[in-house]
């Protein structure tokens, strides 16, 4: 990986953290607009249930990125809402249109546990402009 991509994903992981813990919202699902240079990328989270998460990055208007880059992390804990765990799909890198989908492994149905928080880490490189932007679900 070039170290321009380390720094934008080392970046966005920070940016991860800090929302983390102290963002906090009551939609399922969010997306929101955010420009790199001339051109526009749109970030998204979704938490279909509490058991499950993604997040991913995607062009507007057809632009082709030279990088783009998506990772989602959970907050999950106990049917209490004790014994916090965090944990992280792989990430997601991509070129073009699209980064592809990070996922968190989904909670099987009877364990009680639930995500209680789901944060989106959203890149895009455009003309060596790279921004970044973080999407926070809570429940």
């Amino acid at each position: 990986m070039k170290k321009s991509k380390r720094f934008a994903a080392l970046f966005a992981t920070v940016l991860m953290a800090i929302t983390m813990f102290t963002g906090s919202s009551s939609a399922y699902a969010k997306s929101k607009d955010f420009d790199c240079g001339k051109a526009t990328a749109t970030g998204y989270v979704s938490s279909a249930t509490s058991k499950s998460g993604s997040a991913w990055t995607k062009s507007i208007y057809g632009k082709s990125f030279s990088y783009l880059y998506a990772a989602v992390f959970g907050t999950k804990v106990d049917k209490n809402g004790d014994n916090q765990r965090y944990v992280s799909g792989p990430g997601k890198e991509g070129k073009g249109t699209n980064s592809g989908t990070d996922a968190l492994k989904v909670i099987a149905d009877g364990s009680g546990d639930y995500y209680a928080r789901v944060v989106s880490a959203n890149v895009a490189t455009y003309n060596k402009t790279t921004n970044s932007i973080t999407l926070t679900i809570s429940r």
